[in-house]
């Protein structure tokens, strides 16, 4: 049974991994700015299409990494990676993962807990010379 992250809250930062890879040049800091119903998503207007309708065109491609429901859409600003928000959803695994909304490769790992900067850090440290 898949365990859900809690959902993220809105001003408070956390760690993103660019592509869900996680290495120190890939992490950068999000700053969550809205989180949003379903029914907010379906209202949401872009370039091609709706917040809520382009990601169940992404979850369409990637059915084996994207919940097939998620509660709520995550909106983050995170400065050093892309000039527009970024936006999350749930994968399958109950974590929050973006997808490209606004351009291609905005695709990446919300790290709510913690968990896996310091299981990086920890990694890293083990395996020092």
């Amino acid at each position: 049974m898949r365990v859900l992250q809690p959902v993220p809250e809105i001003g408070k930062s956390y760690n993103f991994f660019s592509n869900g890879t996680v290495d120190d040049t890939r992490v950068y800091k999000a700053v969550i700015t809205n989180i949003l119903s379903v029914q907010q998503a379906s209202q949401y207007k872009f370039a091609d299409g709706t917040l809520l309708s382009i990601w169940e065109y992404e979850k369409e491609i990637y059915k084996d990494f994207y919940a097939k429901k998620t509660d709520v859409f995550v909106e983050a600003k995170i400065e050093a990676f892309s000039f527009s928000c970024i936006y999350f959803c749930r994968c399958k695994d109950g974590g929050w993962y973006s997808f490209d909304v606004n351009t291609i490769n905005e695709a990446g790992r919300l790290d709510i807990d913690g968990s896996m900067l310091r299981a990086f850090i920890n990694y890293n440290l083990a395996n020092e010379d």
